[in-house]
């Protein structure tokens, strides 16, 4: 499959509902189904795995496997068990997630406190590369800038880094629960924003 041309945007709010058509349509074989949902989501996918991979050569291969995977896995997918977007959105990151910890590739970030009045939110916020869409990378750090501190931190060294909420939960001396709840909050607002 080709790259989408630059033009294509983040998908409409209810992109939802569409990606759930398509995985339906491709778990029938319906290859159109499969381009489409390719040319709707490249960027984005692109865009949420070059932090966490570092490399767009790396991030494109994740992306062609992850099309791959999506094409043999898409009847796997069951309605009242979540959302298509977040399963599939979920397919792509634990591929990146298993490439990082086969050692391929890994980014490590400190997650000691930050020393003075320096937010340990800033320092990630800095150190995070960002991906070599211009006009996307200036939405995602906007919408990003727009959440309270630690469900940005929580966010960016989760989907970035590739901590798991346990790990974040330690680091930040707080319940499992609370911490889940900043991801989920900061993640339904970075929607919203993203969305609009």
């Amino acid at each position: 499959m080709e790259r989408p041309p630059l033009s294509t945007a983040f998908p409409a709010a209810d992109a939802t509902a569409q990606v759930e058509r398509w995985l339906q349509k491709i778990a029938r074989g319906d290859k159109e189904a499969l381009a489409a949902l390719y040319q709707a989501y490249f960027r984005r996918l692109a865009a949420m795995l070059y932090p966490l991979l570092g490399h767009a050569s790396t991030v494109e291969d994740v992306i062609q496997e992850g099309f791959i995977k999506l094409w043999h896995k898409a009847h796997t997918w069951q309605p009242q068990r979540g959302n298509g977007e977040a399963w599939m959105i979920a397919l792509f990151r634990h591929l990146a997630l298993d490439q990082l910890r086969s050692g391929k590739r890994r980014t490590t970030v400190s997650l000691q406190p930050a020393q003075e009045d320096m937010a340990m939110e800033d320092e990630v916020i800095v150190d995070v590369p960002a991906p070599d869409f211009p006009h996307e990378r200036e939405r995602i750090w906007h919408c990003l800038n727009q959440l309270e501190a630690q469900s940005r931190a929580a966010i960016l060294l989760s989907y970035t880094q590739g901590y798991s909420h346990e790990e974040l939960s330690q680091h930040f001396a707080t319940p499992l629960g609370t911490l889940k709840s900043w991801v989920r909050r900061g993640m339904e607002k970075l929607r919203q924003c993203l969305c609009h």
